[in-house]
């Protein structure tokens, strides 16, 4: 769910962004504390402190003459109102108020009166400090005017009155010009201060230079135009790109649980690979970038890998219910059954233990299932069962015939009852009774292992490996006197390993004398890249031996020194998840063979366990396609910042047009709805794919190992 909140934080983010550009903009202080302009729904601005109390405000606009408008000579002015007026720039053109710069303002005294005056400048409930050019006063506030003269002021607009309003783009607005006087016709008596109505006057704000707006300018448009295209991309790439990961995650959690359904009825070497590559992909799919992923490479090898394992896991999941059926049927039925449907089941799984899975393999898996299965369909046709065993007993009788009469001496007076089918005869005339068709077959295949025996010691006259056989005579004779079908193959495994003349004694010599080594089956190791390890004996004899199933080699692939991740067989896969130099080792656990336990074990090693061979694997990082991935990037940022610079002339047209926050807003979208960039994603850069074994080419065939029990 990660992926999908970075989608959705991405688009979010770039219009937040522009929002609060936007806001920022746009944002005012609190209202003004003096007052509102004359004219507007306010009271005007009360006089100031010092003024006569008992003097009323006015309810409504005052009305005072027209700027630059004269009263007629001579005529005498009323002395409870004063008739300043503003000249030039405030009255007629915006008064231009720079930040750090003194403005111009022009008064005359339209009275035939002279005045001592205050005069204030508010805006917002803050003063500007006005004077006179030259002024001698000592209060710069205080100025004389003479009857019909004229004042030129300096204003210095404090900082505060430059905000964010200011920032992009100068603006206007209404700044008050309060004017207090006392007339000094007769300075003996005292005259009653006079307020003038509030004049407003229209000034422009300007914080910057033209050049410096300019380039404010230019980076609000770029930065909203960048958003609105991260915004675009986001929803054309960001959210595509979680929304597809997250459906390979559904199919990987599916497949999980695909896999734990798979029981230990399936061959172990077959459940670890299926694990393993199910993590080698979720781990594939982690490493993906969760904001943009510039090459489809690893898309293509999480598409090959889901659909190859998805088939390997069908064909296991088959496979493990025909396990189940034959376990419950594999000690009645005839043992010359058990051993094809066995044998069928096992090719099966031998082609889905290949590294990399084919159409062949899984074709060639599912024909060795069929026909295991239409074995197991036949056990309820006793005719066909009939007819089988019969021709069993008949190829038994023959290659009795091509013994001499004492090689079954040797077991004939242990085993005397499953000797006796020798002396049977079945044909159409006299056929086997179904009640007896187990008994029969189970016989005929123990005679088998019997006179497989015999040919292995008529084969030498070596003193050391008769001695040896006759030491394994009795477990032989255990296994054939056991009924049951596992206790007839474990007779065959162990007839196997005379013929070999290879023991488990002699496979734990070797380990002891440190004659085994860990092998890479690959030429390199790659993180994500399954690998296939294995002990190599140094004597070629013992890799191919049947003894090997008799132990378990234990592996140990170590991600630090108190962290370790386990595998069991002479033969694993594993895959490596980041690079570097990674310890392997493995061992033999030898209390589990009871014949052995304390004469055969590691000196001074309480568990009994024998470490031999260890390994320092160095494991290589992916190959990056820096340079495709170099390019990508090159040139998505050309396009995307072509298209970007393409926009700027419109986009300031649009915010020089626009109010403040309607012209982001616009801008915004204008970077949104880019045709080039959304022309750039819908085209991306094409790439490589992969190489993979072609669906065509021979299964790849697995390391010989010694056959192991089905039920392991």
């Amino acid at each position: 769910m990660s992926d999908t909140r970075y989608a959705v934080a991405f688009p979010a983010f770039a219009l937040v962004l522009a929002i609060c550009v936007a806001a920022v903009a746009k944002a005012e202080p609190p209202a003004p504390s003096v007052g509102q302009s004359a004219g507007t729904s306010g009271p005007p601005i009360p006089a100031k402190q010092g003024s006569d109390s008992k003097s009323t405000p006015q309810t409504g606009p005052v009305l005072a003459p027209p700027p630059n408008q004269t009263p007629p000579p001579n005529q005498t002015p009323q002395q409870n109102s004063l008739n300043i007026s503003v000249v030039g720039d405030g009255a007629s053109a915006p008064l231009q108020l720079w930040k750090g710069r003194p403005s111009l303002l022009v008064l005359k005294n339209n009275d035939n009166v002279p005045y001592e005056t205050s005069i204030r400048l508010v805006f917002e409930g803050r003063e500007a400090n006005v004077q006179e050019v030259p002024s001698d006063s000592k209060d710069p506030n205080q100025l004389t005017f003479l009857p019909n003269a004229t004042k030129v002021l300096t204003v210095n607009p404090p900082k505060d009155w430059f905000d964010s309003r200011s920032w992009i783009r100068s603006y206007s607005a209404k700044v008050q010009l309060l004017i207090s006087g006392t007339p000094t016709t007769d300075p003996k008596s005292s005259q009653v201060e006079i307020e003038h109505p509030p004049i407003d006057l229209n000034v422009q704000f300007v914080a910057h230079s033209p050049q410096g707006y300019q380039a404010i300018s230019l980076v609000v448009v770029f930065v909203v135009l960048l958003a609105g295209g991260v915004a675009s991309l986001s929803l054309n790439t960001f959210v595509p790109l979680a929304l597809r990961k997250l459906a390979y995650r559904k199919q990987l959690q599916s497949l999980a649980d695909d896999t734990s359904g798979v029981s230990v009825r399936v061959d172990s070497r077959l459940r670890v690979l299926l694990r393993i590559e199910r993590n080698r992909l979720s781990k594939l799919l982690q490493s993906i970038p969760k904001v943009i992923s510039l090459n489809d490479d690893v898309f293509q090898q999480l598409d090959t890998g889901i659909a190859g394992l998805r088939k390997r896991v069908t064909v296991a999941q088959r496979l493990d219910d025909l396990r189940e059926r034959f376990d419950a049927v594999s000690n009645s039925c005839p043992p010359s059954f058990s051993d094809q449907i066995d044998k069928s089941m096992q090719a099966a799984a031998d082609r889905l233990r290949s590294l990399y899975i084919t159409d062949k393999n899984i074709d060639d898996a599912n024909a060795f299932l069929d026909a295991a299965e239409g074995t197991l369909i036949g056990l309820g046709n006793l005719d066909l069962q009939t007819k089988q065993i019969t021709a069993n007993h008949q190829e038994l009788l023959k290659e009795a015939a091509t013994l001499r009469p004492d090689d079954l001496t040797l077991l004939k007076p242990a085993l005397p009852g499953i000797f006796r089918v020798l002396e049977e005869k079945y044909d159409d005339t006299n056929p086997i009774l179904s009640s007896n068709l187990f008994a029969v077959d189970n016989s005929i295949a123990r005679v088998h292992v019997a006179m497989d025996y015999a040919y292995v010691r008529n084969a030498t006259a070596d003193a050391t490996i008769l001695s040896r056989l006759d030491r394994k005579q009795p477990e032989l004779i255990t296994f054939l006197g056991t009924l049951g079908w596992r206790a007839l193959r474990a007779a065959r495994e162990l007839v196997q390993q005379m013929r070999d003349n290879i023991y488990v004694e002699d496979l734990i010599d070797a380990l002891k004398a440190d004659n085994a080594d860990i092998v890479l089956d690959q030429q390199a190791a790659r993180v994500y890249l399954p690998l296939n390890f294995h002990v190599q004996f140094r004597n070629p004899d013992y890799n191919n031996a049947q003894a090997l199933s008799d132990l378990t080699c234990e592996w140990a692939f170590w991600l630090n020194p108190d962290r370790k991740l386990s595998e069991n067989g002479w033969e694993v896969c594993h895959f490596f998840q980041d690079e570097g130099v990674n310890h392997i080792s493995a061992s033999v656990p030898l209390l589990a063979l009871s014949s052995l336990t304390g004469t055969i074990g590691g000196v001074g090693d309480p568990q009994g366990k024998k470490d031999f061979p260890t390994r320092d694997l160095s494991v290589r990082g992916r190959d990056r396609a820096y340079s495709g991935a170099a390019a990508t990037v090159f040139r998505f940022s050309i396009a995307f910042f072509i298209a970007l610079a393409g926009l700027l002339a419109g986009a300031q047209d649009q915010l020089a047009k626009l109010d403040v926050v309607p012209g982001i807003i616009a801008v915004f979208l204008l970077g949104f709805g880019a045709d080039s960039i959304k022309n750039l994603l819908a085209q991306p850069a094409q790439t490589t794919p992969s190489p993979q074994p072609p669906s065509s080419a021979p299964s790849a065939q697995p390391k010989p190992v010694a056959p192991t029990a089905p039920g392991t």
